[in-house]
C-alpha cells in the first residue's frame, strides 16, 4: 500500500511539473501572438497613412493620391464554415 502511495505521489509531482511547463509555453505563445497582432495593426495603420498622403507621380511631378476603394467600407469578412457542416 505504501509503495502505491509513493508511486501516486511521484506521478502527481511529474504531472504538476508537466502542466507547469505547458502553462508557461501557452503564456509565451499568447505573448508572441499578441505582439504579432499589435505589429500587424501598426503596419496596417502606417500603410493607411502612407496611402492617404499625396505623392509625386511616377511619370510627372504632379502630386496624386491613390484612388480610394469605396467597397472597403461596405464589405465585411464572412466567417467560413467548416467542411461538411450544414
Amino acid at each position: 500500500m505504501i509503495d502505491q502511495a509513493r508511486a501516486a505521489r511521484a506521478d502527481a509531482e511529474r504531472l504538476r511539473a508537466y502542466t507547469l511547463g505547458l502553462r508557461l509555453s501557452v503564456r509565451h505563445q499568447l505573448r508572441l501572438g499578441a505582439r504579432g497582432v499589435e505589429d500587424g495593426c501598426w503596419a496596417y495603420m502606417r500603410s493607411q497613412r502612407l496611402q492617404a498622403e499625396a505623392r509625386l507621380g511616377g511619370w510627372s511631378s504632379l502630386p496624386w493620391q491613390a484612388p480610394r476603394d469605396e467597397l472597403d467600407d461596405v464589405l465585411v469578412p464572412v466567417p467560413s464554415r467548416a467542411v461538411g457542416s450544414p
